[in-house]
This record gives C-alpha cells, sequence and structure tokens, in this order.
C-alpha cells in the first residue's frame, strides 16, 4: 500500500435519482466509508470527490474529470465508488476508465456491484454491468421521448418549464401570460421602431422593472412560439402554444433581423464607421 498515493472515493447523483431512490451523496459516501474502514483502514490519503446533479451519460462532470487527471498523473492508488453506474453508463467511457487503471496500477471498486478491476473475472464483469447500464438509460430515453411525444400529440405543453409569454395550466396545456406577452410585444415593436437590443433593454428595465440581456432580447422576438409554432423532435404542433403576436408582425421582426444583419457584416467602411449610428445600428 502506497499511502503517498490517493484513495479516492466517487459519489454522484442526479436531482432525479436521488428523488427516486435515497442514495444521496452522504448515503454512497457512508457506504464507501465502511468498504474502505473494512479492507483499507490505514489508509490516511483519502479525498471525496462529489458530483451533485450531474447524469452519468457522459465523463463530462467537473469531479469525475479531476479525479481521470489525477489518476493519468499516476496519482490515484484506488477508485470507491458506491455503484459502478455512479461513475458512468457509457460502455466505451468504461473501458476507457479501466484501461486508465490497469495502466497506473490503480484500483476500481464498486461496493454494492462487489466488482474489482484486478482480477480478470471482475474486469469481465464491470464491461457486462456498463453494458446493462447503457442499455437502462437508452431505454429510459426512448420512454421518456415517446411519452413527450404523446403529450405533444394531446395538445399538452411536454417540457417542464413554460416558456417566457405563457403559463402552464393544471392540465398541462398553456395558456398566455399577459404580462409577459405585453413584454415581448413591447419589445417587438421597438424592434421594429428601429431601436436596438441596448436601447430595449434599458426601456423595460425601466417600464416594468426585470433585466433582459441582448441576447435574451432576440431570443424572444425570433421564438416561433410567438406564433403558436411548436416543435417537438422535429414535428411541428400548431395546437399547442396559443399565438401571442400575428404572423405579419413576426416575418416582419424576421425581415428587420436579416436586413441589419446584411449591413452589420457589409465590408465597406466608412468615415464614421462605428462612430456614428442610426437607430437601426
Amino acid at each position: 500500500m502506497n499511502n503517498k498515493k490517493i484513495l479516492a472515493i466517487y459519489v454522484r447523483v442526479s436531482t432525479e435519482e436521488q428523488a427516486k431512490n435515497g442514495y444521496g451523496l452522504l448515503d454512497q459516501e457512508n457506504q464507501c466509508r465502511k468498504y474502505v474502514d473494512l479492507y483499507y483502514p490505514e489508509h490516511q490519503n483519502i479525498i471525496i470527490y462529489k458530483d451533485d446533479g450531474y447524469s452519468a451519460k457522459d465523463l463530462k462532470r467537473p469531479q469525475i474529470q479531476e479525479l481521470i487527471r489525477r489518476l493519468d498523473n499516476d496519482e490515484v492508488e484506488v477508485i470507491v465508488t458506491f455503484k459502478l453506474d455512479r461513475i458512468t453508463r457509457s460502455v466505451i467511457d468504461t473501458y476507457s476508465l479501466i484501461d486508465k487503471c490497469t495502466k497506473h496500477d490503480c484500483t476500481l471498486i464498486a461496493v454494492v456491484d462487489k466488482l474489482d478491476i484486478s482480477s480478470a473475472n471482475g474486469r469481465m464483469l464491470v464491461g457486462i454491468l456498463s453494458t446493462i447500464a447503457q442499455w437502462e438509460r437508452e431505454v429510459i430515453s426512448e420512454r421518456t421521448i415517446a411519452g413527450m411525444t404523446q403529450m405533444a400529440k394531446e395538445g399538452k405543453y411536454p417540457c417542464g418549464i413554460s416558456p417566457f409569454g405563457w403559463k402552464k395550466k393544471e392540465d398541462l396545456t398553456l395558456e398566455i401570460d399577459e404580462t409577459q406577452a405585453e413584454i415581448i410585444n413591447y419589445m417587438a415593436d421597438l424592434y421594429l421602431q428601429g431601436y436596438s437590443f441596448e436601447d430595449i433593454s434599458k426601456k423595460v428595465k425601466y417600464k416594468y422593472n426585470i433585466d433582459k440581456s441582448y441576447a435574451c432580447i432576440k431570443r424572444y422576438l425570433i421564438n416561433p412560439l410567438n406564433i403558436g409554432n411548436y416543435k417537438f423532435r422535429n414535428e411541428s404542433f400548431n395546437d399547442i402554444v396559443p399565438a401571442i403576436m400575428s404572423d405579419e408582425k413576426y416575418n416582419n421582426i424576421l425581415e428587420a433581423m436579416k436586413y441589419r444583419q446584411h449591413y452589420s457584416n457589409g465590408k465597406k467602411k466608412y468615415i464614421f464607421h462605428s462612430l456614428v449610428q442610426c437607430k437601426c445600428g
């Protein structure tokens, strides 16, 4: 045992999983510590890595990335996790991690799964379990998408958070939020009058006392939901989102944006270019 190297305990939850099965970060950590106390009682250099609110579909998580960085630097001797799917549900990522552990003489242990990659059988079982975990994740994703598509077909808004300009009713259908819709139309009117996004942001702040960034304002104005056009999984639904502006007004906004974009990206420069501007930019 090399106590100069670290023994890493890795725990992870997504919000949905934590609410569903109760295996929170503390529960996982306690189970891992019990294992460490039993099998590595004299190891002093123990570090806990926690990713809270991240899925295991890939390794794009801050703490697992830090752990892998230290593993690549040959600083990790043992990795203990509650279950293998706490680290990843991807077969490719699993084999990549096993390869790194083998290369740097690091032991990977999954407490509940009773896995240890120090043996050939352990490495084989890790591969089998990772395949099952990836299959489970993909099945859940397919079922979720199918359920959301069915909701859309029933005229219900399938996403959790209502878009700005609308509010969700108890039956999961959308209705217009009059105040928010008024703000969007106010932005649209100002834009069509030639005001810049900066000016619109200031006027909205003054009139409604809310802060909206330039990017946010642009996103609101070009949102096809404004005319009741909602798309989910490349399928259009025209009876889910009630329109808050006319097609003519919306199309005028898109044309105005094309016009301004054309002139703002022009290669020809003038003496007072960027020093003197009209309201259209």
